[in-house]
């Protein structure tokens, strides 16, 4: 029985260093900036239905804009050409301006903490940054052209794997836990096998179910 809590104990270390290796390794490749798409799909487009639920902006932020002057518009079939007050030519396929002739122009986008903030240009000449309320663990998110729609996410998409090692030098007590975890918006349950090592207690592998529950503050 004690070669079986140690191998489940071995079984449970090899996982949880796998976990963190993978994890280290993935972060140590990705480059810092990246130059290379490392794949390309040509495929038709399709866009996604957007969920019932409308999110409204809790802030709106409205800008000045200096106005641009605009020498020439030259247009055939497939381009168009605009020559800029200081003679620099854009040229842009006249299907930029003929598919999706209502979506605003992405200027940036940035997600900080719990917010999403969303700066787009319109066909109007505006210039505004939308905040939103943003969740992506509790809620699915569409954005399309016009709104940003969401949806709670599924029972079964809220469940997750999670492993652990917890060493507390001053005693010299160890513990390994492997679990399954469901979030809710409050609380994060959490049902798995702990092994504990205590020698100053016992000279022997413990191995316990446990039942954890988290706030999420």
């Amino acid at each position: 029985m004690k070669k079986f809590i140690k191998y489940l104990v071995f079984i449970a270390i090899i996982i949880l260093t796998a976990v963190i290796s993978i994890r280290i390794d993935h972060a140590l490749r990705k480059p810092e900036h990246q130059t290379v798409t490392d794949t390309i799909w040509v495929k038709k487009f399709k866009p996604a239905t957007p969920y019932k639920t409308i999110e409204v902006p809790k802030i709106l932020y409205l800008y000045h804009l200096d106005s641009v002057e605009v020498k020439e518009v030259i247009h055939d079939q497939n381009i168009i050409q605009v020559v800029l007050g200081n003679n620099q030519v854009l040229n842009y396929s006249t299907q930029f301006l003929a598919q999706y002739p209502n979506a605003n122009k992405l200027v940036q986008f940035t997600v900080k903490s719990n917010q999403l903030s969303l700066t787009q240009f319109n066909r109007q000449g505006q210039l505004f940054t939308e905040v939103y309320d943003f969740r992506p663990d509790r809620y699915n998110y569409i954005y399309t052209p016009s709104n940003l729609t969401s949806q709670p996410k599924g029972f079964f998409q809220k469940f997750g794997l999670s492993a652990d090692l917890m060493f507390r030098p001053m005693s010299n007590l160890w513990d390994v836990n492997v679990g399954l975890n469901h979030k809710t918006s409050i609380f994060i349950y959490e049902v798995g096998l702990n092994a504990h090592y205590y020698p100053t207690f016992s000279k022997s592998v413990g191995l316990d179910p446990y039942l954890r529950i988290r706030l999420e503050i």
